[in-house]
C-alpha cells in the first residue's frame, strides 16, 4: 500500500519560511551615527583630516623630543655594557628594541655612534690636527 504525504501547506512545499513583518531586524549601523552609515564615515573621516591638520601638520615633530633622549641615551648606555641609567619606565621593550635595531644598523657599517664609547667628544676634535 503506497501512501503519500501531502506537505501541510504551500509555503513548506516552496522551502520559504515565514517570518513575520512584526520583528523585522533592525540595523545595526543605523545605533553608530545619527547620519547614518555613509554620512557618518565621511563625517569621521572628515574630522580626522582637519585634526590632522590643524594640530598635527604644522607641528615641528623634533622641538617636542621629551621621550626620544631618555630612550636613546639609554640605548648608548646598554650598548657599551653600562646599566641603565632611567630603568622604571614603560618604553623599556622600545629601548631594547632600539638598542638592538642600533647594534644591527652598526653591523651593517650604516651607524658608526651605536654606544655611548664610540661617540666622539668635542675635546678630541681640537686635539685633531686637520
Amino acid at each position: 500500500m503506497d501512501v503519500a504525504v501531502e506537505p501541510a501547506n504551500d509555503e513548506a512545499s516552496s522551502g520559504q519560511r515565514f517570518q513575520p513583518d512584526c520583528c523585522e531586524r533592525p540595523d545595526a549601523y543605523k545605533r553608530l551615527s545619527p547620519l547614518g552609515w555613509n554620512a557618518g564615515l565621511l563625517t569621521v573621516v572628515a574630522l580626522l583630516t582637519a585634526s590632522f591638520f590643524l594640530a598635527g601638520y604644522f607641528v615641528v615633530y623634533w622641538r617636542n623630543a621629551d621621550m626620544d633622549f631618555m630612550v636613546v641615551y639609554n640605548v648608548f648606555l646598554l650598548n657599551d655594557g653600562q646599566p641603565q641609567f632611567y630603568f622604571d619606565h614603560p618604553a623599556y621593550f622600545t629601548i631594547l628594541l632600539v638598542k638592538s635595531w642600533f647594534r644591527f644598523l652598526h653591523q651593517l657599517g650604516l651607524l658608526d655612534a651605536w654606544k655611548l664609547s664610540a661617540i666622539p667628544f668635542p675635546a678630541r676634535r681640537l686635539l685633531m690636527k686637520p
